[in-house]
């Protein structure tokens, strides 16, 4: 690398570092703020609670996801400026548009709670008659539960094809990833925390929100020092990084895909588990579950005597 190159790359790094320390800040006041000011309301908006939606964290939640979508077209940008300067270029580059459209489609998903509006009541009244165990489970983790397969694959495969190149990408993507599937499984299990009172329930809270929104923040670093490891070290040695990431399937990438499927399944297994214990002992039934059967009952017709 020459001088120059190295002169520019230095603050941009250091660029990149300020902005995702700015970012991970906000996160953990976020966190605090719940600890503390929780019950601190207008109306019906709790403005600090991470438990609730259409407050200060899920707008923060929003942006991340917006941040990533960007990055990512930006990551897009990068490789088709590089591959039009090389004989050969990066291989399946057009999935870093699928991967930002996601990122897009979970930051207008944050903001208006979309995943768990649609058929809400419609897959709590499937569920319920499919099985008992299934009601005590998250129900928009039922409904998308093929899509969050798919996708979480795409992003594994994709990702460890790309920071195969970039050292500083590849650990921020073991840090981002694992996050994610820790955050999806605690996720499915929040009625199983209730039952050992608020102090345990918000502890879940703050670790399943501080993991979704600090796993956000490492992909977003990741992409970011990707962008600029290719941006700067093509120079040196193109045709060695190109050859790298044109091996799209290789024997680490099939091993970590399938031991991410097994884990996801494995996942949803134990929270299939869990919920079948809570049916067995009567636990109370979610509040939303409550609410379709208030309305089934509201809409059934009446029997005159």
């Amino acid at each position: 690398m020459n001088p120059e190159s190295r002169t520019l790359e230095k603050p941009l790094r250091r660029l990149v570092m300020i902005h995702l320390l700015c970012l991970a800040g906000i996160a953990i006041v976020l966190i605090i703020a719940h600890v503390f000011l929780d019950s601190v309301r207008t109306g019906r908006i709790y403005w600090f609670n991470l438990d609730k939606e259409r407050n200060i964290s899920t707008w923060f939640s929003s942006i991340l996801f917006f941040l990533f979508g960007v990055i990512s077209l930006a990551g897009y940008h990068m490789e088709r400026h590089l591959s039009d300067h090389h004989k050969t270029g990066f291989r399946l580059s057009w999935l870093w548009i699928v991967i930002g459209l996601t990122g897009f489609a979970l930051s207008l998903d944050e903001a208006t709670i979309l995943h768990e509006n649609l058929y809400w009541k419609e897959i709590r009244i499937v569920s319920g008659r499919i099985d008992p165990a299934w009601i005590f489970m998250t129900q928009w983790q039922i409904l998308f539960a093929p899509l969050i397969v798919l996708l979480l694959s795409l992003i594994a495969v994709f990702f460890l094809n790309r920071f195969s190149i970039s050292r500083t990408a590849g650990r921020c993507f073991s840090i981002a990833f694992p996050a994610w599937i820790v955050a999806l499984i605690l996720e499915g299990a929040r009625y199983t925390f209730k039952e050992f009172g608020k102090t345990c329930y918000d502890c879940l809270m703050c670790l399943e929100e501080g993991l979704e929104m600090f796993g956000t923040i490492f992909f977003i670093a990741a992409i970011a020092y990707y962008i600029l490891d290719i941006r700067f070290r093509m120079k040196t040695d193109p045709e060695s990084m190109l050859k790298e990431v044109s091996r799209f399937w290789n024997r680490r990438i099939l091993l970590s895909l399938s031991l991410l499927i097994l884990l996801l399944f494995l996942s949803g297994f134990g929270l299939y588990l869990l919920g079948k214990r809570q049916a067995a002992l009567n636990r109370p039934l979610p509040r939303l579950y409550r609410s379709v059967q208030q309305i089934s009952r509201s809409a059934a017709p009446s029997v005159k005597d």
